[in-house]
């Protein structure tokens, strides 16, 4: 596996919109990096998450499911890969 393999997008259907490789912090630094980058985009565009850090899961899906944003996960060799989609806002 090569490093382009772990940087490529959680879905190839649709690339994200932006990325935030959180790689090598803990919680909470991917939770924050996350919620600045999804402050920049408009509903319905995508982040893709890349973090090491195996708690992060836990958040990520947690602050996604409050925040009714719709969320993908894939993890590689330890690597997680999580693609958020923003959710509009009410």
């Amino acid at each position: 596996m090569t490093s382009a393999d772990l940087n490529a997008p959680a879905s190839p259907t649709r690339p994200p919109c932006k990325v935030v490789d959180a790689s090598g912090l803990t919680c909470p630094l991917p939770l924050l990096r996350l919620k600045v980058a999804l402050r920049e985009l408009a509903a319905g565009d995508t982040v893709q998450l890349i973090t090491t850090d195996p708690n992060s899961g836990r958040d990520i899906a947690r602050f996604c499911e409050v925040g009714r944003h719709q969320l993908q996960q894939t993890t590689l060799a330890g690597t997680s890969h999580f693609l958020i989609t923003k959710a509009a806002t009410v």
